[in-house]
This record gives C-alpha cells, sequence and structure tokens, in this order.
C-alpha cells in the first residue's frame, strides 16, 4: 500500500512519450523536483525496507493464528459425541395440556460424588458438602434439574490399625539362631495424598435430595452441563456431622500421626465417594469415603506436630540372648506434642503372639499399663502438655524349645 500511494504521487508529474519517461518544467522548477524526487526515493526505500522487516513478523503470527486454528478444530472434533454429527426426528402429540416426555440415552455421560468435609480438631464438628462432577460429551449442552443416580463403588478406604505379631516355630531349622523378620504392618496412609488449597467457604445449601430404591440411589441437582465433556462441578447439598477426633500415632508406620474422625451417624443421602478434607480451616489431603452402614471412619490427614518414635530395647549385657531357648526383647516409645494446647494422642504398637503351644510369650513390662487385645495389639490413651513428650516402655522374653527357630510374621 505505501509503493502503490509512493506511485502515485509520481504519476501526475510524468508523461510517456516515445517509450520514455519526460517530465514538462521550467528551469527554476528543476531544483525543486529533484529535491522532490529524493525525498520521495528516501521514503519508498524506507517503506520497502519496513515491508521487507514486517513480513516475517506477519508470516510467523499469521502461522501462529493457523495452528491455533488447527488446534480448536482438533479439540472441537474430539469432544464431539459419537454420531454427533447424526440427527434423529421425533413427532408426538397430546391431548390438551397432557405432558409430553422425550427420553434419549447415551453412554457418553457420567458422575462422581465429591465431598468438601472440613473438620474442626476440637470439638468434632464437620462440615460436609456434597457434589456431583458431572460430564457428558453429546455435543449439546443441558441446564435444568438433574437426577444423578449411582451404585455403590467397589473401592474402599482402611483406617490405621495394628496388624497381630505372631511368633512360631520354623518346620526345618538350620541352626539355632534368631531370624528376626518385622512383621509388616498395613499402612493406612495408603492412597492418601496431599490436597491443594481449598476455596473459600461455600454458601450453605438445603441438604441432599435422595431417592432410595431397593437397586438404586439417586440424588437432585441443578445446574448446567455442556457437551464438550468439561467436568463440572454441581452442589447437591450440605449438612453438618458430630465426630469423635481421634489423634493415632502408630511409631512402626509413621512419625506423624493421623487424625481421624469417628462418625456415629450420617444422613441417608450420603454416598460412598471421593473427599477433599482440611482440618482447622486448612486442607489437610484426599481420601475416599465409603460407607459403613451409618457410621463412617475418616483419616482427614497427618499432623506434624504430633510426633513420635520408637527405640529397639537393648539390653545391659549387650546381648538378647538369655540362655538356650530363652530371648528377651521389646521397645520404647516416645511421643511429644508440638502445639501450643493439650492434646490426648491415641499410640498404638504390639507385642508378639504365638501360635504354637510350644512358644510362650510373657510380658515383663509396660509402663504405662495398655489395653491388649488377645491378638497382641495394644493402645494407650496419652494427654500431652504443649511441648510435653512421654515414654512408654515395653519389655518381654519368649522361651522356646532349644534348638529350634524363631519366626515371626503379621498373621496366622
Amino acid at each position: 500500500a505505501a509503493l502503490e500511494q509512493t506511485r502515485m504521487i509520481f504519476e501526475p508529474q510524468y508523461s510517456s512519450g516515445g517509450g520514455r519517461w519526460s517530465v514538462v518544467m521550467s528551469a527554476d522548477e528543476v531544483p525543486g523536483y529533484v529535491m522532490r524526487a529524493q525525498k520521495m526515493r528516501i521514503e519508498a526505500e524506507s517503506a520497502l525496507t519496513d515491508i521487507a522487516i514486517e513480513l516475517p513478523r506477519a508470516r510467523k503470527i499469521l502461522d501462529r493464528i493457523l495452528k491455533e486454528y488447527q488446534d480448536l478444530e482438533r479439540s472441537l472434533t474430539e469432544r464431539r459425541g459419537v454420531g454427533s454429527e447424526n440427527a434423529v426426528r421425533v413427532r408426538g402429540t397430546t391431548d390438551g395440556s397432557s405432558l409430553l416426555i422425550f427420553e434419549a440415552f447415551t453412554p457418553h455421560a457420567g458422575w462422581n460424588v465429591a465431598y468438601e468435609m472440613r473438620l474442626d480438631s476440637v470439638s468434632g464438628a464437620i462440615n460436609a458438602v456434597m457434589n456431583a462432577i458431572a460430564w457428558q460429551r453429546t455435543g449439546m449442552g443441558f441446564d435444568g434439574v438433574f437426577s444423578f443416580h449411582t451404585r455403590a463403588p467397589l473401592q474402599s478406604v482402611t483406617d490405621p490399625q495394628v496388624m497381630p505379631y505372631t511368633v512360631g516355630l520354623r518346620r526345618s531349622p538350620s541352626a539355632r539362631q534368631r531370624s528376626y523378620q518385622e512383621g509388616v504392618m498395613a499402612d493406612s496412609a495408603e492412597g492418601w495424598r496431599m490436597a491443594g488449597a481449598f476455596e473459600s467457604a461455600p454458601k450453605a445449601v438445603p441438604a441432599p435430595q435422595a431417592i432410595s430404591t431397593l437397586t438404586d440411589v439417586s440424588v437432585i441437582g441443578s445446574g448446567r452441563i455442556d457437551g464438550d465433556s468439561a467436568p463440572v462441578r454441581i452442589k447437591l447439598g450440605e449438612f453438618s456431622l458430630e465426630s469423635t477426633p481421634e489423634l493415632i500415632a502408630i511409631p512402626d508406620l509413621s512419625n506423624e500421626a493421623w487424625v481421624v474422625a469417628g462418625i456415629d451417624v450420617i444422613p441417608e443421602s450420603f454416598l460412598p465417594g471421593e473427599a477433599e478434607l482440611s482440618v482447622d480451616g486448612a486442607a489437610s489431603g484426599k481420601a475416599y469415603i465409603q460407607q459403613t452402614a451409618a457410621k463412617a471412619r475418616v483419616t482427614f490427614g497427618m499432623s506434624p506436630r504430633i510426633l513420635s518414635k520408637k527405640t529397639p530395647f537393648i539390653p545391659e549385657s549387650g546381648s538378647s540372648w538369655t540362655g538356650s531357648g530363652s530371648f528377651r526383647d521389646g521397645y520404647t516409645l516416645e511421643v511429644t506434642n508440638g502445639m501450643d494446647i493439650e492434646r490426648e494422642v491415641t499410640v498404638l504398637d504390639r507385642a508378639p503372639v504365638s501360635i504354637v503351644d510350644s512358644v510362650s510369650v510373657s510380658v515383663e513390662v509396660m509402663d504405662p499399663r495398655a489395653e491388649r487385645d488377645d491378638m497382641g495389639r495394644l493402645t494407650w490413651k496419652i494427654k500431652l502438655a504443649p511441648g510435653e513428650t512421654k515414654k512408654i516402655a515395653v519389655r518381654y522374653t519368649i522361651k522356646y524349645p532349644g534348638g529350634e527357630t524363631l519366626e515371626y510374621g503379621s498373621g496366622y
């Protein structure tokens, strides 16, 4: 455009004759003409230089725009439902003001339950919001009231617990030596992962509306779900729960304590699903919540302020062997409250349990005393002042036939 404009400026001052350009002017006009011509030549050269510089840039911009267009077109194609180019024409008639309902079924839609659960670790109060994370890929958007149907998933979540610690005799002993293999304890932290930051507390909404039948449970919610496969969060309701909060320390599993809430009464509309968890206003983790009758036990995460450690028992003589067929063992637990308020901590560990008549276990030291079940699992309830550390000592002797080898495990 700049070059065309330059050409038009020159054109009125020129006329062609005999195949050559000639200019009609007087002698006095020649100097001015030459200066104007030089100026125009400089401007034309400058315009050409600018064009030479801007053209590659313009081509890059054009290539980027074309690529973005192709990416958007590809994304749209991927998000279209199977057979989205097809259409079905339906006709129907009604008498008077009767309601006419059209039903269509598609496999290209789904949803999951998602909770937001906020625990007050002192009072045990839990504020819970039930959401539906829904998506559909029909290519059409729908908004209004939805009925979300579900069945109980096959997934489950385990609580922190101590497995039995058994001791027996190896069937084919090779030498009189101790074969000590620590039993593997079930790690209740499996499946636990840190969550991202929580959004601000949602506005109060009514409790979830659930409809139960013999084979199905459905929950009512309203919103909009676009047909491009993008997940949408729809609030289904809000409810409050009362729980018994508990700090559980299992030194064999972690030096940090678990934050667990035991919920005795949960609403009928509660469905199994994943929950984003927070404790005292801070994000703590995610967990899959599995309904068990009318009760639930939720692990909200771990506390780096309640710490514990386990130290194996080492006798003064330097050896645990007290003679043929007799062995002494044990440990010391230390639990520390790093918070600025008093907290009660449930400490879990174990003592060996014999699974054969020829092996006996005698617990000689347990300070302080613990609750002990028939599988040797030990439970202490310890109150700790701010910054306080308390110790627990356990010592036991195992007696067995001479010449045999002890073997340890986590079950029968």
